[in-house]
């Protein structure tokens, strides 16, 4: 059942209306932030892959909160590695979860994207250390900004996540400018995010690499879904739900 909430927001400057979605039985253990929430609610159908997963006793007592993104404008800007969203994701809305559900582990925060916010939700973990512990990262945008996450990979920081990256094999094209907040994109998809897999894992992070059949597509990140959080679960430590 999903439940809409508004959460205030010091670094945005305002209330961000939230979607939270709660175990059906005792309290979550863990929080996992799922961005793009119109995109897997909505075109992915994030919410009966969660409930097939739960059912087969595959995931983890965790609260889901979804953030919608809005605006396909303000989609393009706060998932373009936009700082105070950023902050927002990394002390904000956890902050605010950990007041709802006292009984929250620090260590077992996630976060969700898909393409573009799979760009922001890789991002955010890397420039807050041991704020989330894993990232799920479908089709990450890793071309962005000439790769910038490249230069936010710290070796030397002690605190390392997982991350759990997926991309398609037919993920190809270059060359392009993507609207309305004209994003060009100089590299594809599938060799940005190779790249960013071997830095990643060159910087002491477990990564968890997988490349699809198939293209940049919602029934692509369906498909490869369920399998993202039975890893999900496994890295927060839950061999199936309670």
């Amino acid at each position: 059942m999903f439940e809409q909430a508004l959460v205030s927001s010091a670094a945005l400057g305002r209330n961000r209306a939230v979607w939270v979605d709660e175990p059906e039985r005792g309290s979550p253990g863990g929080l996992c932030i799922v961005l793009d929430a119109e995109s897997y609610l909505c075109q992915v159908g994030l919410g009966a892959i969660l409930h097939r997963v739960r059912t087969a006793g595959l995931a983890g007592p965790q609260a889901l909160i979804f953030v919608p993104y809005v605006t396909p404008e303000n989609r393009h800007f706060e998932y373009s590695c936009d700082p105070d969203f950023e902050r927002f994701l990394a002390h904000d809305l956890p902050a605010w979860a950990q007041a709802r559900y006292p009984g929250l582990d620090h260590g077992k925060r996630s976060l969700v994207g898909l393409s573009l916010s799979g760009l922001q939700a890789i991002w955010t973990a890397l420039r807050n250390p041991g704020v989330f512990s894993a990232v799920v990262s479908q089709s990450p945008s890793a071309w962005y900004g000439d790769e910038c996450l490249l230069g936010e990979i710290d070796p030397t920081a002690e605190a390392k996540a997982a991350f759990r990256i997926s991309v398609g094999s037919h993920e190809t094209s270059s060359d392009a400018i993507h609207q309305p907040g004209d994003l060009v994109q100089k590299t594809s998809q599938l060799e940005s995010c190779g790249r960013l897999v071997e830095s990643l894992r060159a910087g002491g992070h477990d990564v968890c690499y997988s490349i699809f059949k198939g293209e940049h597509e919602p029934e692509c990140w369906a498909a490869d879904m369920p399998d993202a959080l039975v890893w999900l679960a496994g890295q927060m430590g839950w061999q199936q739900a309670d």
